[in-house]
């Protein structure tokens, strides 16, 4: 998703258009914005004095939180051979909440881990670890 433009642009846009140097179109020209952005902000102007955009809205609730990615390097180096599948399964017995592949695999990048064909290993340079009998694509 992309940034709001800066409120010093809307502030010249509104301003534009309060002193009535053109229409919708022709100000949306000529500040290269959109028309629907000028009515918006024209609007909101208006209305309540201010065309600041409205804070970030922080995103969706991570079901695996922060607090509990230490169990996972835990539950990795119980069993490293397993698969991000089995993984998963494990995590959902132990835990009151079930997850799927995708959150674990998340989750897994937010630990500091990496899943390559059946190996976790620790996400830097110098601990990449390749097997030789299986072939990577």
């Amino acid at each position: 998703m992309p940034t709001p433009l800066p409120n010093e642009l809307r502030s010249r846009v509104v301003e534009a258009f309060n002193e009535g140097l053109g229409s919708l179109t022709e100000i949306a020209n000529r500040f290269c914005v959109s028309i629907s952005s000028v009515h918006r902000w024209t609007r909101l102007d208006e209305l309540y004095g201010d065309f600041s955009p409205n804070p970030h809205g922080g995103g969706p609730v991570k079901l695996i939180a922060d607090t509990n990615l230490d169990k996972i390097p835990a539950l990795v180096e119980e069993k490293p051979d397993r698969s991000i599948r089995e993984l998963t399964a494990e995590w959902n017995l132990r835990n009151a909440h079930s997850v799927s592949r995708a959150v674990m695999g998340r989750a897994l990048l937010r630990a500091g881990l990496s899943f390559k064909i059946r190996h976790f290993v620790q996400v830097n340079a110098t601990a990449i670890m390749f097997d030789k009998r299986k072939k990577t694509i």
